[in-house]
């Protein structure tokens, strides 16, 4: 075959386009820091960058979930916290009016201070996080106690679960009912209003009540409230290993989808280094082989 100079001028003409467009996406990846400039460039790795950022876009929203259920499981413990300082204080009275040498109005002043413990352990069992009845089962918008009403817990056993991970879910709240009670249930509440009550009363049988039985109501429901604190804490640390577990993930896949998308800056430049010094090498090879041709060479 021969090999005439048109055949020599164009390979010459595509090997300087070759040059020139590698030269153009070597400067486009330096100036802006993209692997790729359109999805023609690389289907495979666009779909892959794709995947990415869904995968990205989930963990966030686990973390989120995961961020907002640490602050309902620290409200939780602050309520319940409180609720137990009530307690102690209720038992440090309720020894005081065991004590056979108070006198009775001694007591009644007691009594009356148990009256607003009561009232300060609804308050906590009322606790709210981000608008939200913390205590009320799934009836998140109804107050679980009425402050100067009746004992009747007015939430439901519902759980309130969050999603915090893929396949992994969380019930963040407990029932209040399991800690202050329903009102005659022998829970908190009501050892409270049995205290009040013989401190009162004012017989041998009440001071011994306050001695005994209230003693050791009071002991349980602090032990119940305990128990739930518990659960919160265990709650608080599943939460905090997911979060380190979702933020783990986070950055190995940020690192994954930062090689899929964008170019390491000192390898561009040396690529865009090399693919002009290609580029001009193949303009002056062409240069020099047009310019030792005469008007016979081409015509022949």
């Amino acid at each position: 075959m021969r090999i005439t100079e048109g055949i020599i001028s164009g390979r010459n003409l595509a090997d300087l386009q070759r040059a020139n467009a590698a030269v153009a996406k070597a400067s486009m990846q330096v100036s802006t820091g993209n692997r790729m400039e359109r999805p023609s460039d690389d289907p495979q790795g666009v779909q892959k960058a794709l995947n990415l950022r869904g995968d990205l876009a989930a963990t966030a929203q686990y973390m989120d979930t995961a961020g907002a259920s640490q602050g309902w499981a620290q409200a939780t413990d602050d309520a319940l916290s409180d609720i137990n300082d009530v307690l102690q204080r209720a038992r440090e009275a309720v020894v005081q009016g065991g004590n056979g040498t108070m006198s009775q109005k001694d007591r009644n002043d007691i009594a009356t201070q148990i009256d607003q413990l009561i009232g300060q352990a609804k308050a906590s069992g009322n606790a709210t996080f981000d608008g939200q009845y913390i205590f009320a089962g799934q009836k998140t918008d109804t107050a679980p106690y009425d402050p100067d009403g009746a004992d009747t817990y007015n939430g439901d056993t519902g759980s309130i679960v969050r999603t915090i991970g893929p396949g992994v879910s969380v019930q963040l709240n407990g029932s209040m009912g399991s800690v202050l009670g329903n009102g005659g249930d022998g829970k908190a509440l009501q050892v409270l209003r049995d205290i009040a009550t013989h401190l009162r009363g004012g017989t041998a049988a009440d001071t011994n009540a306050l001695r005994t039985s209230d003693l050791s109501a009071i002991d349980a429901s602090m032990a119940d409230v305990s128990t739930a604190r518990a659960e919160a804490g265990a709650l608080s640390n599943r939460l905090t290993t997911a979060t380190n577990r979702l933020t783990d993930l986070q950055t190995s896949t940020e690192k994954v989808r930062s090689g899929v998308e964008y170019v390491d800056l000192a390898e561009a430049i040396s690529t865009l280094s090399s693919q002009q010094a290609v580029y001009q090498a193949a303009l002056q090879a062409t240069g020099s082989s047009l310019s030792q041709r005469t008007l016979m060479d081409f015509l022949g």
